[in-house]
């Protein structure tokens, strides 16, 4: 009980009661993707971090919805802290050093620079992040923003449909499926509707409090048998890519996986019981280092290769994890400039001075 009463601050922001093991998680999280955009290449990334690393932020998400129903209010305040911030950094990636002839020089191929632009502003309004012949998003991991937007609003309105209604419910999960099935690619929509399961499961974690029966005492147990599962049942569902529309061999295993690595990542949080404010801002600074992080992949990975002579297609997965840690940071700093100066970009309403 002491231990879970350390692991709660203020957050500064609001006055109001944090929980600090929710940062850890999404520090956990954001680490591993950043690690696996850094590494593609590796197939324990792809075949296990991929497991439930989006799954989590997905699951986190929906643990902190109060389960209001649809508002104008509510489609407002998604809005301003979602989808302005996923425009501010597709614009920012788009525009600072032209990030992504360098990131991705295939979108480049066979056309002018103009014409480049031209697709790179369509893709970001088309929400796609699968390179097409006639789009790209210039900041591809943004996709997650505009994913949760899609479904906040969705699951305010099963809210309302639940309270109202019940029976319509039932069409809008129908369509869900459809569209997830159909691997329907724009605006993110077959992502949202693969992610709307965790965030649903987060909802429940909280209102049944089932991350208070994860506690200091069983965390390490729990991390172990469930890291350990992961490593050699997880696995074998395949490939797991939720902003490509795949679930690997089964949609089952792909949910159970999920939730249960999720599980992993929070029993994990927990066993860290030191306060780290540092650590715990670097879960707050999520959304900045999502937008940020390709540029630092950019500047470190050509450093490497051109001064150490690392090869690009097999970097080593030591100097990805060195990177990772460097954009971690530099986000957490961006983040501090952006809520000081420019609130509105990352969601925040101008504080009154």
């Amino acid at each position: 009980m002491k231990n879970d009463l350390m692991r709660i601050n203020t957050n500064l922001t609001n006055g109001k009661e944090r929980e600090i093991w929710a940062d850890y998680v999404k520090v956990i999280a954001i680490y591993l993707m950043v690690l696996c955009h850094f590494n593609l290449n590796s197939e324990i990334g792809k075949q296990f971090i991929w497991i439930f690393h989006m799954p989590v932020f997905f699951l986190i998400s929906g643990y902190f919805d109060k389960g209001l129903p649809f508002s104008m209010d509510i489609l407002k305040k998604n809005f301003r802290t979602l989808i302005i911030p996923y425009f501010f950094f597709s614009v920012c990636n788009l525009t600072i050093c032209w990030v992504s002839p360098y990131l991705h020089p295939e979108y480049y191929h066979n056309g002018t620079i103009l014409q480049s632009f031209g697709k790179a502003v369509l893709g970001m309004f088309l929400m796609d992040d699968v390179v097409r012949p006639y789009a790209f998003m210039p900041c591809l991991a943004v996709w997650f923003l505009a994913a949760l937007f899609e479904i906040k609003i969705t699951f305010a309105f099963l809210v309302t449909c639940w309270q109202k209604c019940k029976i319509l419910i039932i069409p809008i999960l129908l369509l869900i499926v459809i569209l997830v099935y159909w691997h329907f690619p724009f605006f993110s929509i077959d992502s949202a509707g693969l992610g709307l399961v965790f965030y649903f499961v987060g909802f429940l974690f909280k209102k049944f409090s089932l991350c208070k029966l994860i506690n200091n005492y069983s965390a390490w147990l729990l991390f172990i048998l469930i890291f350990a599962y992961l490593w050699f049942v997880g696995m074998k569902n395949g490939i797991i890519n939720i902003d490509g529309g795949e679930w690997g061999n089964s949609v089952i295993m792909f949910y159970i996986n999920g939730v249960v690595g999720s599980i992993c990542c929070i029993a994990l949080s927990k066993v860290i019981t030191i306060d780290i404010p540092f650590v715990a801002e670097i879960g707050r600074s999520t959304l900045s280092i999502l937008g940020t992080h390709a540029f630092i992949g950019i500047v470190g990975k050509t450093f490497c290769v051109t001064l150490l002579h690392y090869s690009p297609r097999d970097f080593p997965i030591m100097a990805s994890v060195f990177l990772s840690i460097i954009a971690l940071i530099f986000g957490v700093y961006v983040h501090r400039f952006l809520y000081k100066y420019y609130p509105i970009a990352i969601g925040q309403i101008k504080r009154n001075q």
